[in-house]
This record gives C-alpha cells, structure tokens and sequence, in this order.
C-alpha cells in the first residue's frame, strides 16, 4: 500500500502544479460572477479527474492488467508514451520559461506590468456557471500532461493488487489531492469575499512568472519514473 501512494504522490503533484488549472481558476475567480463560476469550475475540474481516471481503470480491469504475472506489450508501450508525453511537455514549459524570462529582461529598465492573462482566458470574465464547468471538464481531459497523470495514477493502482474498497479509498484520495489547486483558491474567495481579490491577483502574477520551472523538474521527474515503469515490465 506504501508502495502505491509513493507512486501517486508524483503524479498528484503534476495535476496540482498545472500552470493552466491554476490560471484558469484564478481567471474564473477574478470574473464578474466569481462565487458560482468558481464552484462550477471546481465541480467541472473534479468532474475531468474523476472521469479520467474511472474510465481508463474500467479499461484496464477490461483488459484483466492485473491478472497477468508478466504484463502484456502494451503496458511498457503505454508506460513510454506517458514518458514522452511528459518529456514533451517538460520541454515546452521550458521553452516558455525562457521566452518570460526574456520579456521580462526586456523590461528590467522600466516599471513591469503585471503579466496577463493567456489571450484564451481573457474572454472568461464575462463566462457563467455552464461555461464556466465546462471549462474546468476541457482543462481537465484535453490537457495531455494531466490526462496523462490520470491515465498513469489508474494504471498505478491496477496494476498495484488492490482491490475492493481500498481501490476506491485509494483513488478518491488522490482526486481530493490532485483538485486541491483549485478547490484552496475556491474555499479562499468563499470565506473571504472582497478581501480576496488582491491576493487573487498577486498569485496569477507570481503564477505567470515563476511556476513553469517547477513544472519542468516535475515533469521530468515523471518522465524518468515512467521510463523505468517501462523497462521492469519488458
């Protein structure tokens, strides 16, 4: 059981670090309908982790992964995918790091504004609670780097050998950790009011100009864990 969670930590971390979960709720946060938009987002990005992980695990128990002593090819096929998925996206974060890290030479001289949003979440302002879900849903299952932590946390656990309600507990577990990005700043605005704004948007400057790295050391971490995952199973 040790064994599983220390495995689940990692990805659960690659679900808490995503820059655009964190921009995305803060954006949701700062919009004019901010209580009702942020616990639709909430409750679409709860939805994503729990449907992702549920159907690739009714997947793989469809398959009967666990029964096998000597898993099939397409488990160490499945493993290298998701390092490449993380390998790529390590390397894209970096690109991106490097490019702020630039602007923000270029600006050394003067007073530097306050980083914007990503021009996909400028329009989110103006969103209501059923766009507001859906977006929480689509940053969820059509990011590759965080469907790709739930497709590994699910293989993770079938492969694991446990069964039963531990399974459950064990998963249920993971989705609060793995939400927890979202759901802090969520429960903040609720206790708070309008005295959360300004820290609202003090964490989307630092998030725009310091989280990338970390994403970077993380998903290469991921990458090389999956890697190995791939090599003792051949």
């Amino acid at each position: 059981m040790s064994g599983v969670v220390v495995q689940l930590i990692p990805l659960a971390l690659g679900i808490i670090m995503s820059p655009l979960a964190i921009i995305g709720v803060v954006a949701v946060l700062l919009s004019a309908r901010a209580r009702p938009n942020s616990l639709a987002f909430l409750a679409g990005w709860v939805l994503g982790a729990c449907s992702a992980i549920g159907v690739t695990y009714l997947i793989l128990s469809r398959l009967a992964v666990h029964e096998h002593h000597d898993p099939p090819l397409w488990v160490p096929i499945l493993h290298l995918t998701l390092a490449l998925v993380f390998a790529v996206g390590s390397g894209i974060m970096f690109v991106a790091s490097q490019r702020i890290k630039a602007i923000s030479a270029e600006r050394a001289e003067g007073a530097e504004p306050t980083p914007e949003l990503p021009a996909m979440f400028r329009a989110i302002s103006e969103f209501g609670p059923g766009k507001s879900f859906g977006l929480g849903v689509g940053l969820f299952v059509l990011n590759p780097v965080d469907l790709s932590c739930a497709v590994a946390a699910a293989l993770t656990l079938r492969l694991s050998g446990l069964t039963g309600s531990v399974v459950w507990v064990t998963s249920i577990a993971f989705v609060i950790v793995s939400v927890s990005s979202v759901a802090v700043p969520v429960l903040f605005l609720l206790i708070r009011g309008e005295r959360a704004q300004k820290p609202l948007t003090d964490l989307r400057t630092w998030i725009a100009t310091h989280t990338k790295l970390l994403n970077v050391a993380l998903l290469v971490l991921l990458a090389i864990m999956q890697f190995g995952k791939a090599l003792n199973t051949l």
